[in-house]
């Protein structure tokens, strides 16, 4: 039974999740609209996350404003379907199964908006992201 449920604003569908716990951040992915597999994907990092868990109360909103969200057309994304976050280089991988890519974005705690990914690797069927040693 979980201690606590909370609802993370932003967040249409989510599959991805990724916590790090030495930098304190949470990485999700929206892969949105189920009809819409190419073109609606995001992810939202969420700096801080244990003191911004403990503020909202059970039953509560995780609020936009406590996040960054990375969205549009340049980034690539339609349904990001896994995530992982490299504390060491602050890059977020995501496995991006829509459009049949593997995608870097670094500086990720600084990133928002329509950005595109510093890395894009066509990848057909990409459904997982795994680091090693993290």
């Amino acid at each position: 039974t979980p201690s606590k449920r909370i609802t993370v604003d932003g967040i249409i569908r989510t599959h991805g999740v990724d916590y790090s716990e030495a930098d304190d951040v949470l990485v999700m992915t929206d892969i949105g609209d189920a009809t819409d597999a190419n073109t609606d994907g995001a992810f939202q990092v969420t700096q801080d996350f244990a003191a911004k868990l403990e503020a909202v109360d059970n039953g509560g909103t995780l609020a936009l404003s406590d996040q960054t969200r990375v969205a549009g057309s340049l980034t690539e994304m339609g349904n990001p379907i896994d995530v992982a976050y490299d504390h060491k280089t602050k890059t977020v991988f995501i496995a991006e199964i829509g459009n049949g890519k593997v995608l870097a974005f670094s500086d990720a705690l600084n990133a928002s908006g329509n950005i595109a990914p510093a890395v894009s690797n066509d990848l057909t069927s990409a459904a997982s992201i795994y680091l090693y040693n993290n």
